[in-house]
């Protein structure tokens, strides 16, 4: 989006969010307005009031962990991931949103636990899949990977992760390749 568009979007958020305070949406789409200005701060600001309009608002919590997490604060991520599982504690998104905070925040078997619970309520998320393939330790994990992989561009062939794992999976081709001439 250009800065002109990205202007206008948030003056008329900014207008809207004066028209009624307590329709905290805005606030969440007046914060994605600034992440795509590259203003954290702003954004960070925007999701923080829509939360204290209305603790328990899912896309506020979410964007506001997503923001946390790219800022290297995994651990504030996880803490408001976990207050909001506390209010449904099924949800998938934050489920998979917890895992990868965990992940960033070097808990890794925590991080495991949260992906097989959001796989098992979701076995087709794709983000959940892809994270558990590179939070497994281990040789068995590293058999399965190829599998994981190809089950995730399956499911999103032209999405972000589907993209992720095409990568992965060639690079994981080319070190078999090598591994193969070398043992020869």
């Amino acid at each position: 989006m250009r800065l002109k568009d990205l202007d206008k979007a948030r003056e008329a958020y900014e207008a809207a969010a004066a028209l009624d305070p307590r329709f905290v949406q805005v606030r969440v789409e007046l914060g994605r307005v600034y992440e795509a200005k590259n203003d954290d701060a702003a954004a960070e600001r925007c999701y923080q009031e829509a939360l204290d309009a209305l603790p328990t608002y899912h896309d506020a919590a979410l964007a506001l962990a997503s923001l946390l997490r790219r800022r290297g604060r995994a651990r504030a991520a996880v803490n408001l991931l976990v207050e909001l599982l506390a209010t449904d504690p099924s949800d998938t998104e934050t489920l998979v949103s917890l895992g990868h905070a965990l992940l960033e925040d070097n808990r890794l078997s925590e991080a495991l636990g949260v992906f097989q619970r959001a796989l098992g309520r979701a076995p087709r998320h794709v983000a959940g899949i892809s994270l558990q393939a590179w939070s497994t330790p281990g040789s068995s994990a590293i058999r399965r990977r190829p599998a994981e992989w190809q089950q995730v561009i399956r499911l999103e062939p032209s999405g972000q992760f589907a993209q992720e794992a095409r990568k992965h999976a060639r690079t994981a081709q080319d070190l078999r390749r090598i591994f193969r001439t070398e043992a020869a």
